[in-house]
């Protein structure tokens, strides 16, 4: 309780809304062109361009952190303590960071080629799966219900890709 508390001294509830769902709305469109290019890149277009795709894992890792924090410049302290005391928002974080670590490894796998950047990018998919599968959701029981089935579909998808 005490970390809403703190999330609702830097935004109201409406707010809190807008923003997520923006975050998510962007970091979804993110993901599809990164599936986009990969299809493309499976049928041979765009086999010139190896690097593309895993520049954009790493953007959309790097993306959480700086549109939570960038309009928090001033309240720094609070935000962090606002992230860190919800579960939810802990997880966002902890994803993003995966995935910032994921896209880095497929870049350093595509220059250096060594069998352990290889395992960077599954050994991500498939943590982030188990966190989609038991993340925690806010909202009213509809709203958790429905986000709770999303989460499960897109967290059995991400662990059998990682795997």
């Amino acid at each position: 309780m005490e970390s809403l508390a703190i999330v609702l001294k830097l935004h109201t509830v409406e707010e809190l809304v807008f923003y997520s769902n923006i975050a998510h709305w962007i970091e979804g469109a993110i993901f599809l062109i990164v599936a986009g290019i990969a299809l493309f890149q499976i049928f041979g277009y765009w086999q010139n361009k190896p690097y593309l795709w895993p520049s954009l894992i790493l953007g959309a890792g790097l993306f959480l952190p700086i549109f939570s924090y960038i309009h928090h410049t001033d309240e720094l302290g609070l935000a962090w303590q606002a992230t860190i005391g919800d579960p939810q928002q802990r997880q966002h974080m902890f994803m993003a960071i995966l995935m910032s670590i994921a896209g880095f490894g497929e870049l350093m796998r595509l220059k250096h080629q060594k069998a352990l950047w290889k395992l960077v990018l599954p050994v991500a998919l498939t943590i982030i799966g188990i966190l989609f599968l038991t993340h925690p959701q806010h909202g009213t029981s509809e709203a958790v219900i429905r986000a709770t089935l999303i989460h499960k579909y897109l967290g059995g998808v991400l662990v059998l890709s990682g795997l």
